[in-house]
């Protein structure tokens, strides 16, 4: 709110004063005593109104800095945290968190609510909730805790419950290709992306997909990524187990081309976290992702990641040996 006031700089009259209220979660998530900066400056009279969103969220963070670190007593209390946030991308909220550090003594301070409100009316100050419409939400929680009760006045938007998770532990069909499909949104930014768990073999039968539409997922996802200027990383499907299979994979289950993505077989022998002692065969797509980063990192974006330096540390080797001939074939996965 309060677009007028940014299109037309002007010099504040009065001075701009607020209260601020941080206030801790104890160690059991139910709010504890607040912290209270009773007066903070934010503008004086005569300053220049803030030009853009952008600069008026910036003036207010470093005013209630500036305030609490001239208030022992609060910068204590606090710990040395300090207050950030900003404008949300959209330009219609401000988000003001106490900032984050290793948890300390008082609480789950990290997780406090910050509530600013005008100081007293009728004492010569402009009400900065007035003037920049800040009384929409006038807390903000710095995080979200899962099962916390938070008031009304401090969510962005209505709870709402979620799905109950199957057995798998996998999302479904639809559930996977639309949080994929939801990647076209402005606000993700990627340069890569990989999707091992599309081809996670079924609980009942290890060489079918849990997913049967893992292929309609994986066209989604290249689709996106081409619009997104990003690469796809294509794991096989658990029955692709050796070179004749990858080859049929790649002729005829394969539905889609596209220049923004790479299929790479075989799979990887690496720890088994969950069975320590064992090993297991994995899909390479975020080993690969890894070789891509360090590659790009180490020599450049130009430099193919591939060659005797594009090693995936922590390997044991892959979980199907192709001979010079196999991996010599034009047409193979690679």
């Amino acid at each position: 709110g309060g677009d007028a006031r940014f299109e037309q700089p002007a010099a504040f009259a009065n001075p701009v004063r607020v209260i601020l209220t941080v206030t801790p979660l104890d160690f059991l998530g139910a709010p504890a005593p607040a912290i209270t900066l009773d007066s903070v400056t934010v503008f004086n009279a005569g300053d220049a109104v803030p030009g853009t969103k952008q600069e008026f969220a910036a003036r207010l963070i470093r005013a209630l800095n500036a305030g609490i670190r001239a208030t022992p007593v609060v910068k204590t209390a606090l710990e040395g945290l300090e207050i950030d946030g900003g404008m949300v991308e959209s330009g219609t909220m401000l988000r003001l968190r106490l900032g984050a550090v290793p948890q300390r003594t008082v609480g789950r301070i990290n997780d406090a609510t910050v509530t600013l409100t005008d100081k007293a009316a009728g004492g010569g100050f402009d009400s900065l909730a007035a003037m920049y419409g800040l009384t929409t939400k006038s807390s903000n929680a710095s995080r979200y805790q899962l099962g916390q009760a938070y008031s009304a006045t401090i969510q962005n938007a209505a709870p709402v419950a979620g799905v109950n998770g199957a057995p798998h532990g996998q999302p479904s069909d639809t559930a996977f290709f639309q949080a994929v499909s939801d990647l076209e949104l402005p606000d993700p930014f990627f340069n890569l992306l990989c999707l091992p768990d599309v081809v996670r073999p079924s609980t009942t039968d290890a060489m079918a997909p849990q997913h049967s539409n893992a292929m309609t997922i994986y066209a989604e996802a290249a689709r996106i990524c081409t619009l997104k200027h990003a690469f796809l990383l294509v794991d096989t499907l658990p029955n692709v187990i050796n070179a004749t299979a990858a080859e049929a994979w790649k002729s005829t289950v394969v539905t889609f081309q596209s220049n923004h993505s790479a299929a790479y077989f075989p799979n990887i022998r690496v720890d088994d976290p969950l069975a320590p002692g064992s090993i297991r065969s994995h899909p390479p797509s975020g080993a690969m992702a890894g070789v891509f980063a360090r590659t790009d990192g180490n020599a450049g974006v130009w430099q193919a990641p591939a060659g005797t330096d594009a090693f995936i540390a922590g390997a044991y080797g892959p979980s199907v040996v192709l001979s010079e001939t196999l991996t010599g074939l034009p047409s193979m996965v690679r």
